[in-house]
């Protein structure tokens, strides 16, 4: 990771990205101001791919896994919910933030260890105060996790 990476954003990228520039995931970009995700799940990656779209992925370990050896389901659900943000970030850009207003989630499929979790998902609509994305997780290319949510912008102070 490149930490002398400028933290300005690009009119279609989220502010505070840094590009990664070893490992597996060289050229993806982080997000490690997002303590939470970056301590107990992460790191979390995301790109946006040729056609404009974000795609957003992790490897599992062992501390993702539950007692029965595969990925917990409160991993998969912060990992959506991060890929949320990304996903809106166009339709965040007139706003202080965000916060996750509601979150619905269907279970699919397992992740397991060594998987790398993808996310990949769309803005259903972005209006004044509330975006409504919608999203499906995968691993080895099978879904495990669809989720939708809405989006509550949260307004710049005068």
């Amino acid at each position: 990771m490149d930490g002398a990476e400028s933290d300005k954003a690009t009119p279609t990228e989220r502010a505070g990205l840094q590009t990664v520039t070893e490992g597996e995931f060289a050229g993806w970009k982080i997000l490690p101001r997002d303590t939470f995700e970056w301590n107990h799940c992460g790191p979390f990656y995301s790109r946006r791919l040729a056609d404009g779209t974000i795609e957003c992925a992790f490897k599992v370990d062992k501390r993702h896994l539950n007692g029965l050896g595969v990925v917990h389901g409160g991993v998969l659900m912060t990992f959506a919910d991060h890929a949320l943000f990304h996903f809106a970030q166009e339709h965040l850009r007139d706003a202080a933030g965000a916060v996750t207003a509601t979150f619905n989630s269907e279970f699919l499929g397992a992740a397991n260890e060594g998987d790398v979790v993808e996310a990949r998902g769309e803005v259903t609509r972005g209006g004044r105060s509330i975006v409504f994305v919608r999203g499906l997780l995968t691993a080895n290319g099978e879904p495990c996790l669809s989720f939708s949510a809405a989006l509550k912008k949260v307004r710049r102070r005068s």
